[in-house]
């Protein structure tokens, strides 16, 4: 079981979105929760996007689960690049 979540920006463009996944020992019904939450607990990953004025997507950031935190979006422009090998 899945469900997603979308954030959109005045313009009406996705800006994040919120996947949670239904831990397979989870219990009860409703809304998905994250692993910390009440039951139905679930993962959850972030990913998040930034356009130009014309809606286009410049860049784009997956948080995969933030390390257990809540993505809070408030960069109106992207992160700074990170490369790891």
């Amino acid at each position: 079981m899945e469900q997603t979540e979308t954030c959109y920006d005045p313009a009406s463009n996705a800006i994040q979105t919120n996947t949670r996944m239904r831990y397979h020992n989870a219990v009860g019904t409703g809304p998905l929760g994250s692993p910390s939450s009440t039951q139905p607990k679930a993962r959850v990953t972030y990913q998040a996007s930034w356009q130009d004025a014309l809606g286009r997507v410049v860049a784009a950031a997956d948080y995969g689960t933030n390390g257990g935190v809540e993505l809070i979006r408030s960069r109106p422009s992207p992160p700074a690049r990170i490369y790891a090998w």
